[in-house]
């Protein structure tokens, strides 16, 4: 049994477990998905990232777009969150506009200054 997300009009509609055998039988258009994949990659049960590359980038949900030409399930841009996010395509994810800075220090980012804030610590 696999997972698959049933496609229409480049959307996600449905979600079922079946049989590669049930799926071929059918007229719809379905596409394979796994869980816990996300930005490419698979995430632990704590959302962690494994070294473990992901199945269509993302784990389709009803609702995602499904773009054959990047062969990725995606969230559409009405639910990319913070205004200035732009869409990334080597994870099929909506990202800051800036990277965050990796130093070792913990951010946040704040959209109204457009930047990655440190979080102070106690």
């Amino acid at each position: 049994m696999s997972i698959f997300a049933k496609i229409e009009n480049e959307k996600v509609v449905d979600i079922i477990v079946a049989d590669q055998s049930f799926i071929d039988t059918q007229s719809e258009t379905f596409i394979e998905t796994k869980d816990l994949v996300f930005g490419g990659f698979v995430v632990d049960e704590n959302f962690q990232q494994t070294s473990e590359v992901g199945l269509r980038k993302n784990t389709a949900l009803r609702g995602m777009r499904y773009d054959s030409s990047l062969d990725a399930f995606y969230w559409g841009e009405e639910n990319k969150g913070p205004e200035t996010f732009v869409f990334d395509t080597a994870s099929c994810t909506w990202v800051p506009p800036i990277s965050k800075p990796n130093d070792g220090k913990e951010y946040y980012w704040n959209e109204d200054i457009t930047s990655w804030v440190e979080v102070e610590l106690p």
